[in-house]
């Protein structure tokens, strides 16, 4: 059996040993669009004065990263508190933060900003719940440090 994949999201850790404060489990099931590319863009524009288009600008669109999993908690209180964590994750939409993956490669990063409400429902018993991470990655080349640019 492979390693368990660690994710940490704005100082949150998941799929790592329960919070040793309160017990509170934090598990990613589902992960989409982390190994994918960004969106290609296709669009062109015409040339002055001659037949064609230029190519378009190099840059790519903003990559989609779908989070969704599980909190399991040891109390209301915990499970509230867990609540209101997530529904804190990237609470600013203009502002990046780091979304760090521990697999069996290594550690892999990406910047990403919150692209829509963080989906959190109990489920039945009171303890436990479900949530969705909805992120965005922007195009690397269009938003990464200048002196790393040889890394691209």
């Amino acid at each position: 059996m492979g390693m368990r994949v660690r994710w940490v999201l704005d100082g949150l850790v998941f799929n790592d040993d329960p919070d040793p404060d309160d017990g509170t489990e934090y598990v990613i099931t589902t992960e989409t669009g982390w190994s994918s590319s960004p969106p290609v863009r296709t669009t062109s524009t015409d040339r002055t004065g001659a037949h064609g288009a230029y190519p378009a600008p190099v840059w790519s669109g903003a990559r989609i990263v779908d989070l969704s999993g599980k909190v399991f908690a040891q109390s209301w209180e915990a499970r509230r508190r867990a609540e209101h964590r997530l529904a804190a994750l990237a609470s600013d939409p203009a502002r990046l933060v780091e979304l760090r993956c521990t697999e069996e490669t290594g550690d892999l990063t990406a910047m990403v900003a919150r692209s829509d409400q963080t989906q959190v429902a109990i489920d039945p018993g009171g303890y436990s719940l479900s949530f969705a991470l909805a992120l965005r990655a922007p195009d690397p080349r269009k938003y990464a440090n200048p002196q790393a640019t040889d890394r691209l």
